[in-house]
């Protein structure tokens, strides 16, 4: 009987650890605020920024002002809410005192007139999971920990245009 209740407690446990809420970045990346319905919430984003909503996971409905409307099964926990349809970029960076140079050479996208070798991907649709560690107009760190065993990590960081027009730019100037 003992190990009947210890295994029913060990269940119970395991289950209440599962996330049921599943969390919405809804970015704007204009100049003007914008406004999104998520089922029957109204979520005014003010320029350049980016609010956060939960809500139960499931099928919800995703408004835009233009009246478009979108039905999702969240089932993540994690969703970025592309409303103004921006091209986006997630570009990797290494850390650590040896650089990796055999990352993923697999992908080739083109963006912003530029034609990118490596871990890039373009993240352009309404809804997106986040794959990335670091959200637009985020900074990243100096440094970052690298785990004992291992001499490199890699991060990787969402960009809006204006970003990777700055880091490019950046690029080469220092040429």
């Amino acid at each position: 009987m003992k190990l009947r209740f210890v295994f029913f407690v060990a269940v119970f446990s395991l289950i209440s650890c599962v996330s049921h809420t599943v969390d919405l970045a809804i970015d704007n990346p204009t100049d003007s605020e914008i406004l999104v319905t998520v089922d029957s919430l109204h979520v005014a984003v003010p320029s350049s920024a980016t609010i956060r909503v939960e809500m139960g996971k499931g099928m919800h409905k995703i408004r835009l002002l233009s009246g478009e409307e979108t039905w999702f099964d969240f089932q993540d926990d994690f969703y970025f809410i592309n409303p103004t349809l921006t091209s986006y970029i997630q570009v990797p960076q290494q850390y650590g005192s040896e650089y990796n140079l055999l990352l993923p050479m697999h992908r080739t996208v083109r963006y912003m007139d530029f034609e990118l070798q490596g871990d890039y991907k373009v993240v352009d649709k309404l809804i997106n999971r986040v794959t990335w560690d670091y959200w637009p107009r985020e900074r990243l760190p100096q440094i970052v920990e690298v785990a004992e065993d291992e001499q490199s990590t890699t991060v990787y960081k969402l960009m809006q245009p204006s970003e990777f027009g700055a880091m490019v730019n950046t690029s080469i100037n220092k040429d």
